[in-house]
């Protein structure tokens, strides 16, 4: 298990997200603290987090409960067909009205009349609600496949509203890490890490001879090192 499933963090929410072909602006949300566990066996591999300390929003999704296979009008009112597998349907960003619920490309599609696919990598197929009562709307934004501004919609179905359940889920911004540190292999008898912090970095090397358990101390803490080769570390913080 490594430190982001340990922690429940999502990666990467942008201050500004992009929805296709329109740039949209996240809606400010409530932070907490979040900083490395102790106590819990953690693993590692070269590159990844063994300790990361700064604020999470705390940012509704939706889950998609069983598959929706509908329509919806588009150009010239002409329906044309969207489908979008069970599973989560993400935040993407938020206009002045609507904030943006986005499937996978792989769990969805909209096609239409002779046309075939209409969606392309960067456009979203999902769900959008309104800002000022909350309203659901099934909604397909392919401005990246048309080359400019195009989104499409029609309201949830009473009887669609079951498929839906909202969920709140914690996000992290790159921009909201304040101090990190990644490891970057065992190599030479020594621990090799990158201690961040702002726009600090520096190296940090500990002896280790690569066998049993060896303690040591960084930003104050300890860690107790379980075990580790060129690609993977195994450890705990320890009180």
């Amino acid at each position: 298990m490594n430190l982001r499933q340990i922690s429940g963090i999502g990666v990467a929410l942008a201050v500004a997200a992009f929805v296709s072909g329109v740039t949209v602006e996240a809606s400010a949300q409530e932070t907490e603290t979040f900083a490395t566990p102790s106590g819990t066996t953690l693993s590692v591999t070269t590159g990844e987090e063994v300790f990361v300390e700064g604020d999470y929003a705390l940012r509704d999704a939706f889950v998609l409960t069983s598959r929706i296979n509908s329509t919806m009008p588009g150009s010239m009112m002409i329906p044309f067909s969207f489908r979008i597998e069970p599973g989560d349907l993400t935040f993407r960003g938020a206009s002045r009205e609507w904030e943006y619920f986005c499937a996978p490309n792989d769990r969805s599609a909209a096609s239409f009349p002779g046309l075939g696919s209409v969606v392309a990598d960067g456009d979203c197929v999902g769900v959008r609600r309104r800002l000022s009562d909350g309203r659901l709307e099934w909604t397909v934004d392919n401005s990246v496949h048309n080359g400019m501004t195009t989104i499409w919609s029609r309201r949830v179905r009473n009887n669609e509203m079951a498929l839906l359940r909202k969920e709140e889920r914690q996000v992290v911004s790159d921009l909201a890490v304040r101090r990190a540190v990644y490891f970057d292999g065992f190599y030479s008898g020594l621990l090799n890490f990158t201690f961040v912090d702002g726009g600090q970095r520096r190296e940090m090397k500990f002896d280790y001879d690569g066998e049993g358990e060896k303690l040591i101390g960084m930003l104050g803490k300890r860690m107790l090192v379980l075990g580790a080769d060129s690609v993977e570390l195994r450890y705990r913080w320890v009180e």
